[in-house]
């Protein structure tokens, strides 16, 4: 059972005298403009490639998952090593940060988060203390607050195009409501509203790995809905056509398609949330991948470790055309920890316990 918390930045940063040095780290930091990286489409997905690899084997401590977040325009990765210390880095694998601490020191940062302008949360739990900081990667003294939130354990947590705090988190209390609650940082305050979500009675699967603030529900009978779980609105209801519930899949960016595949592996589809039209992508005759992505213009699906093959597959949306884009280096175990695509549909990672996989759209001279 799952409470959504929001806490607005502004609320947050009261619990320290530093608004004059947040507006000092705005001005002297601006927001930076990436180089002129591509978002992956059908029509460039051919020269989507390996641009540079993290190897955990170098650094001090060790790793035990490939678990990492990622900026949203792919610029920045961060990520905790066995006894929880932070590790922040370029997309070109540069170290810039790694916890001054001896690597059996543990540490009680539970999750970590870019908010849009490329700032680093993490999240430390300690009792009913939640300490929350804040820093850029070109400014790394950062900023902190902390939150009393009794009897809770801190599952995700996301920031908003406002910069505004969410968590989501698991009351200790085992008959408490799922619902959603609006934290009021000043007085400690919970508003509870309805986590409607949880009252879809119709509902058998809720689909994993949906980026925040979506999730995507799927009846028996193939009545798929798209919720703002920060709103608790359905944002959009389709029939998927086939009878059959969505069980695992991917939205794009924008959230106006849904990349889907049945519960056994047999067929992969396009379903578009705005017309309601399910296309029909590509048969899988069984194959497994635990990792599907669609490009921000939805033109293009990925699947990473198809049929546990360690190798990028793509699915051209308008052909159905299938290429294989290549090999990301083998882990340890049979598919990767973890793999992401930034917000912006510029930069795909892999993560494995032996490091991180970067890939980008590289020029057509390279």
């Amino acid at each position: 059972m799952s409470y959504i918390i929001k806490q607005p930045l502004e609320k947050v940063m009261l619990m320290r005298p530093f608004l004059l040095l947040i507006l000092l780290i705005f001005l002297i930091f601006p927001v930076f403009a990436q180089d002129d990286v591509e978002p992956i489409t059908a029509e460039n997905v051919h020269r989507l490639q390996r641009i540079a690899q993290i190897d955990f084997e170098t650094l001090d401590c060790e790793f035990g998952t490939g678990w990492f977040v990622i900026s949203t325009n792919g610029d920045y990765l961060a990520a905790l090593d066995n006894q929880n210390h932070v590790y922040l880095w370029t997309i070109a694998g540069d170290l810039l940060r790694a916890d001054d601490t001896a690597c059996d020191d543990l540490r009680y940062t539970t999750q970590l988060a870019f908010d849009n302008n490329d700032y680093l949360y993490t999240f430390e739990q300690v009792d009913d203390a939640l300490i929350v900081s804040r820093q850029h990667p070109l400014d790394l003294t950062g900023l902190e607050a902390v939150l009393i939130l009794p009897d809770i354990l801190l599952l995700s947590t996301w920031l908003d195009e406002t910069s505004g705090l969410w968590m989501e988190v698991r009351v200790n209390d085992s008959e408490a409501i799922i619902s959603v609650a609006d934290v009021f940082i000043a007085s400690n305050e919970f508003d509870i509203l309805p986590y409607v979500v949880a009252n879809d009675i119709d509902a058998i699967v809720r689909i994993g790995r949906i980026p925040p603030p979506y999730t995507v529900t799927s009846s028996r009978d193939g009545i798929v809905k798209l919720w703002n779980i920060q709103t608790g609105d359905t944002v959009y209801e389709v029939d998927n056509g086939t009878g059959e519930a969505a069980v695992f899949g991917a939205i794009n960016s924008e959230a106006t398609h849904l990349v889907w595949r049945d519960s056994r592996n047999e067929s992969l589809y396009l379903l578009n949330f705005e017309t309601g039209e399910n296309q029909y992508l590509a048969g899988l005759a069984g194959q497994y991948a635990q990792w599907y992505f669609l490009s921000p213009d939805a033109s293009v699906a990925l699947a990473v470790n198809l049929g546990f093959e360690p190798s990028i597959v793509a699915w051209d949306i308008a052909t159905g055309e299938q290429a294989i884009l290549g090999d990301y280096r083998e882990c340890s175990r049979p598919q990767p920890d973890m793999t992401r695509l930034s917000a912006d549909g510029t930069t795909l990672v892999i993560g494995c316990d032996t490091g991180l996989d970067i890939w980008r759209i590289v020029p057509e001279n390279e």
